[in-house]
C-alpha cells in the first residue's frame, strides 16, 4: 500500500512506457482485479499500513538507477521486433507450452517444484486458463 513508495523508493517521477505495458510485467488487459477495487480500498491500505509499520525497523535502502542500458533507438527497435514476433502468434517450444509436448495432448495443471538440497516438493497448481496465455 502506501508504504512500498516510501521503503522501496519508487516515489520520484514515472517511466515512460509503451501502450498496454504496465511496468510490473503484465498488460493492461491481463484481467486481474485488486482486492481493493471495490471502492474500500482507503480503509484497506490504512489498515495495512498500521499493521504492517511495526515491521520496519530500518532508513529506506538505495537501489541502483533504473535507466535503460539501450539507447532509444535500440530499445524502440527491440519493442518493435517483440511485437512483430507476437502478432505470429508463436508459441516457443521446449518449454512445456507447446501443445506437441503435452504427455497425451493435455496441459499439464501441476508443476512440482524441488526445494533445497534435503529433496522437498511442493505442488503448485496451474491453471491452463491462467497461465498457459501468460506464459506464451
Amino acid at each position: 500500500p502506501d508504504m512500498a513508495p516510501r521503503h522501496y523508493r519508487t516515489e520520484g517521477q514515472r517511466r515512460r512506457r509503451r501502450p498496454g505495458q504496465t511496468g510490473a510485467g503484465h498488460y493492461d488487459d491481463d484481467g486481474f482485479e485488486s482486492p481493493t477495487s471495490d471502492g474500500n480500498g482507503g480503509a484497506v491500505n490504512a489498515q495495512l499500513v498500521d499493521q504492517q509499520q511495526r515491521h520496519v525497523r530500518h532508513p529506506p535502502i538505495p537501489v541502483p538507477g533504473s535507466n535503460s542500458p539501450f539507447s532509444e533507438e535500440t530499445e524502440e527497435l527491440f519493442i518493435s521486433c517483440l511485437n512483430h514476433v507476437r502478432a505470429q502468434e508463436r508459441i516457443p517450444t521446449d518449454l512445456g507450452v507447446s501443445p506437441i509436448e503435452w504427455v497425451d495432448g493435455l496441459y499439464g495443471n501441476i508443476e512440482v517444484i524441488n526445494f533445497g538440497r534435503g529433496g522437498r516438493q511442493e505442488e503448485l497448481v496451474l491453471p491452463f486458463n491462467i497461465w498457459w496465455r501468460r506464459a506464451v
